[in-house]
């Protein structure tokens, strides 16, 4: 689970969680809301965001310049480490960028850095080894 701030108000929360407790929703993760500062939470929504091959990886999460961005693997076996982004607090997640093609990739991380770029960093599966990469954000 990853909670970011988002932009429709003050004390709005977004959550984002596996969707694999809710089989109706068959490959697709949970969405979580708060208007109160995570005093209370909505009931789970069915997310626009896909969940990865089916193993529920880990997805990163974070709200910098007023967008959301969020990482995951999309591929088989979590492979293909992909950020997607949404200009509209959640609703749709319209753009996105590989930044491992078919490497194995899995528990991942953001940050907004001063340069406007972000930081990703992600553990390569196969050893557990931890990768970094400074992405632009030209393409959301």
């Amino acid at each position: 689970i990853s909670v970011a701030p988002l932009t429709s108000g003050k004390g709005h929360l977004y959550m984002n969680g596996r969707g694999q407790s809710f089989p109706q929703w068959d490959g697709y993760r949970a969405d979580y809301f708060s208007y109160d500062d995570g005093e209370t939470w909505s009931a789970p929504v069915k997310s626009a965001l896909f969940d990865d091959d089916g193993s529920s990886c880990e997805r990163s999460l974070i709200s910098f310049n007023g967008i959301l961005y969020s990482a995951e693997p999309q591929g088989k076996e979590r492979t293909d480490m992909v950020i997607q982004c949404s200009k509209d607090n959640a609703k749709t997640w319209t753009s996105k960028v590989s930044i491992n093609g078919n490497e194995p990739g899995a528990y991942s991380d953001l940050l907004g850095l001063p340069n406007g770029k972000l930081l990703v960093v992600w553990e390569y599966k196969p050893t557990g080894n931890v990768f970094a990469k400074s992405i632009d954000t030209a393409w959301c």
